[in-house]
């Protein structure tokens, strides 16, 4: 039977990008774990998965605020990820000159159509 309300969790268990957000946040200067809230309903005879991340404002960069991020998927374990995925992606489109010198230059942001992207997609073909 599905859940009815919104569970709260950390996630620290769980492989992949949930632990990929945790050490990139480490890095912003985020020192507070994300937190992801999901709740599991029934819809239309299938098993639904609504999930929020919560991402709290940096220490070092107090002028970038605190975020929330929604993914629906079909079972938590999966959801997980992709909250995770999309979370990062946001994070390293607002940190676009932090991650500018390391490997999170590659990861894929929200908006792809912005200059930055495009230089570094242009630098990887050339």
């Amino acid at each position: 039977m599905a859940e009815e309300g919104f569970v709260t969790c950390y996630s620290l268990e769980e492989e992949g990008f949930p632990k990929l957000l945790a050490a990139c946040m480490q890095r912003f200067g985020i020192k507070s774990r994300p937190e992801y809230d999901s709740r599991e309903y029934e819809e239309y005879g299938t098993l639904r998965c609504e999930m929020n991340v919560h991402i709290r404002r940096s220490r070092d960069h107090p002028d970038i605020d605190s975020f929330k991020v929604t993914a629906i998927g079909f079972r938590r374990n999966d959801t997980y990820q992709v909250a995770a995925r999309k979370a990062l992606r946001y994070r390293c489109q607002i940190y676009e000159r932090l991650v500018a010198y390391t490997p999170m230059r590659f990861f894929p942001p929200m908006k792809k159509n912005r200059p930055v992207w495009s230089a570094r997609m242009r630098t990887l073909e050339g």
